[in-house]
């Protein structure tokens, strides 16, 4: 991507931080994680190994390691606890 933008990679992560306030390899973390997540919710019956390969992660276990980074759950616990919500009663959260 810094060479797409015409900036060194040094550049691009400094110009990167300054507008999202983190930095891309985060960013990219976080944006697979959603991805991830939002494909479980629309195909519930797909297991974790073929969510994590279609979200872009090389295995399950990358899979694991953010989502229990970032939740401190594992997947299908933090999946529960999201279908548990108060928004999901009254339709607010996607599916």
């Amino acid at each position: 991507m810094a060479g797409q933008a015409c900036l060194s990679p040094r550049q691009f992560q400094r110009q990167f931080v300054a507008q999202h306030s983190i930095g891309p390899k985060l960013f990219a973390r976080v944006a697979r994680f959603d991805q991830a997540m939002r494909l479980r919710n629309a195909c519930p019956q797909h297991d974790w190994l073929t969510v994590a390969l279609h979200a872009g992660y090389h295995d399950y276990q990358h899979l694991v390691r953010d989502v229990r980074q970032f939740t401190t759950l594992t997947p299908t616990g933090f999946w529960q606890q999201e279908h548990q919500a108060p928004e999901r009663t009254f339709g607010e959260a996607e599916v």
